[in-house]
């Protein structure tokens, strides 16, 4: 064989990938498919809590789509934290002995004013994104709300300055659905593109965010809202059940009765 075609179609199994892009790969024929499993952008809670990050739906979506044309895959580590826990369908098992690495731990938060300044087009890309990966879901199955504290991030469209360039924002991304699992992998897989997208000008294709907490998701329960939220004007209080106590007679009855 003189040339060996390889087929990368995402950064982290899990994360999801473009059908289209997939489908344009697959199309040359590829002799292996190649993914990554493994990245310390989440943090140490995952390694440290013996959980993996990415979703095992989104990872089993992913995979389906692979084994769907019968091309042998290649996968680097598991889970997304790199440990032994992890591998479960695997041939090679490279883990180093905790005593033998040297961690170097760096703090520093970085803000791009090239992403700052897109971040609409930003946004409107990853919402594209994730309806093409969930296909199967209608617009109506879920919500994905996306708020960008530190430019409109109360207010929203009716935040009067428009013209102010921050610094650095705080970009917040919260997944409604059905189930929960689903709420996460929506959410999940939002986070992904956002930390991750390509965009004009892009300096680091390291990742866009710096997540201020590990995990960077967190599971609100379940969602209520208000059905009638309104003051209505009335005619007459008699539609209302009013009850009046004096509360001085009270008190002076029960001395009463106890004297």
């Amino acid at each position: 064989m003189d040339k060996m075609r390889t087929l990368s179609p995402t950064a982290i199994l899990g994360y999801g990938f473009p059908v289209a892009s997939f489908q344009e790969g697959l199309r040359r024929n590829p002799h292996v498919i190649a993914v990554d499993a493994v990245s310390s952008d989440p943090g140490p809670y995952d390694l440290g809590a013996g959980v993996s990050f990415t979703d095992r739906s989104a990872v089993k979506r992913d995979l389906r789509a692979g084994i769907a044309r019968r091309v042998p895959i290649i996968i680097g580590s598991a889970g997304g934290a790199v440990a032994r826990a992890y591998l479960r369908l695997a041939t090679i098992d490279s883990e180093i002995d905790k005593r033998t690495v040297e961690v170097a731990l760096h703090e520093g938060r970085i803000s791009s004013p090239v992403f700052i300044a897109q971040t609409d087009s930003i946004i409107d890309a990853v919402r594209d994104q994730v309806a093409d990966n969930f296909t199967h879901l209608s617009p109506q199955d879920y919500k994905l709300i996306i708020r960008v504290y530190g430019r409109d991030g109360v207010l929203g469209p009716v935040e009067p300055i428009h013209d102010a360039a921050p610094h650095e924002v705080c970009i917040v991304i919260e997944a409604v659905a059905g189930t929960a699992a689903l709420a996460k992998s929506i959410c999940g897989f939002a986070r992904s593109t956002v930390l991750h997208l390509g965009y004009p000008d892009r300096i680091s294709t390291a990742g866009n965010l710096a997540f201020p907490y590990s995990p960077s998701d967190f599971d609100a329960g379940e969602v209520f809202e208000f059905s009638i939220y309104h003051l209505m004007q009335i005619e007459s209080v008699h539609l209302l059940s009013t009850v009046i106590e004096n509360i001085d007679e009270a008190k002076r009855t029960a001395k009463r009765v106890s004297g």
